[in-house]
């Protein structure tokens, strides 16, 4: 098998792992040294079964580390758009983190958004007609048992993701982070379907890319930042006063300064 014949599934992508950890030591350390750090609070995880905020919010966070876990994970195979896709998805869990963190009721919204959701698809799949795809007797009665249970006033539109960040206290993180990995990945956008071309001869491309894997992992690292300051924070915690967590925020700037020169060095050349 190559890539030719296997495309990302190929065990040859093991060679582009090399390749890119190689080019990108710096970055590679920092985000496996961000990992272990974050396992560890999550294998010290303890939410009690009666308090639903904190259960949210280690659940969250969780979702979050996983999602962070994916996106290195693609990154070092050279799969940039699912990897960005991934470090968007991360930072859609810091948003609810930290706005289920806001107010110790905001948690109801969460559940509200629930039934609103299960609601329309519940109607939806009620009103199918196709014969492959209609309910049978059983299944419908099932779902109408459960629109039963729902109050008939149930109503309303789930928040947005830009809300549920502006609750948060991180409407800027939206703006930047949040917007940029929507915009060039996580939707078929101009940028994002560019880059399965080549603007040179103009050709169809695919395959591992190799010149965003740093940048990639700078968006993936700057969420687990969030994630790990919100679960310290449920803690009472200061994570900043932490060496560990405040020399791997240093390495972190220092990398991105590194990257802006270089992009200011291209532009100047």
């Amino acid at each position: 098998m190559d890539l030719e014949k296997d495309g990302f599934l190929s065990p040859d992508i093991a060679e582009w792992i090399e390749l890119n950890r190689r080019a990108n030591p710096r970055w590679f350390n920092l985000a496996y040294s961000l990992n272990r750090m974050a396992q560890r609070h999550l294998l010290s995880l303890a939410a009690k079964d009666d308090d639903l905020q904190e259960m949210l919010v280690a659940l969250l966070y969780a979702r979050g580390l996983t999602n962070f876990q994916g996106s290195v994970l693609l990154a070092e195979r050279g799969h940039i758009v699912g990897a960005r896709t991934l470090a968007r998805s991360c930072f859609e869990d810091v948003f609810y983190l930290g706005a289920v963190q806001s107010a110790p009721s905001y948690y109801e919204r969460l559940l509200h958004a629930d039934r609103i959701i299960r609601k329309r698809l519940a109607n939806v799949l009620l009103r199918l007609q196709q014969p492959t795809a209609a309910l049978n007797p059983t299944e419908a009665a099932l779902l109408n048992d459960f629109l039963a249970t729902l109050p008939s006033e149930l109503n309303g539109q789930p928040d947005q993701i830009s809300k549920v960040a502006s609750d948060a206290g991180l409407a800027d993180i939206y703006n930047t982070y949040y917007r940029g990995l929507s915009n060039d990945a996580a939707h078929p956008s101009v940028i994002s379907l560019g880059r399965h071309m080549d603007d040179q001869s103009n050709r169809f491309v695919w395959g591992p890319e190799p010149d965003q894997v740093g940048e990639t992992i700078e968006a993936a690292c700057t969420a687990v930042f969030f994630l790990i300051t919100g679960i310290r924070l449920q803690r009472d915690e200061d994570a900043t006063q932490d060496p560990e967590f405040e020399a791997l925020r240093g390495e972190h700037r220092a990398l991105i300064k590194l990257m802006a020169d270089a992009l200011d060095n291209q532009r100047t050349c």
